[in-house]
């Protein structure tokens, strides 16, 4: 068994909405996603689903998922979230809070769309993979560990 804090990471990110990959084709039969968004999720990092304040919501599906727990990416030092479009903000925003991510690259207007409402801590830096001019939007200088 490897220790999560000595890798670096990769992070898919899905919401809970009908545009999810696993939502159209990943849930088990008998899951229902109104029950998911019932119980509070706004979306999963690697199937494990959320609520708004990065707290995993108490639903059967969470029990069954074999992926780690989000707090264990924490101690990754170099963790990368790659997500798009709106429909995801809410599901960046809570693995923001939760520390979850040191660079996230994602679709175009994502990235301001999301600081707008939350302010990134001082260790992330978001990026916008369509900018033009090799540009990759909020690059911060200061890279200090969490």
């Amino acid at each position: 068994m490897v220790k999560l804090p000595d890798q670096d990471g990769f992070l898919s990110v899905g919401d809970v909405t009908g545009k999810s990959l696993q939502v159209r084709y990943g849930l088990p039969s008998h899951t229902d996603i109104g029950e998911l968004v019932a119980a509070g999720a706004v979306g999963d990092p690697l199937g494990r689903y959320l609520d708004a304040e990065g707290r995993p919501i108490d639903h059967p599906l969470n029990r069954q998922v074999i992926s780690p727990d989000l707090l264990a990416y924490r101690g990754i030092s170099n963790c990368i979230i790659a997500s798009g479009g709106p429909h995801k903000r809410a599901i960046l925003r809570t693995t923001t809070k939760a520390g979850a991510w040191r660079e996230c690259i994602c679709a175009r207007g994502c990235p301001a769309s999301t600081r707008r409402k939350q302010p990134l801590p001082e260790w992330a830096n978001m990026h916008d993979w369509r900018r033009p001019h090799g540009n990759l939007g909020s690059r911060r200088a200061n890279q200090s560990p969490r």
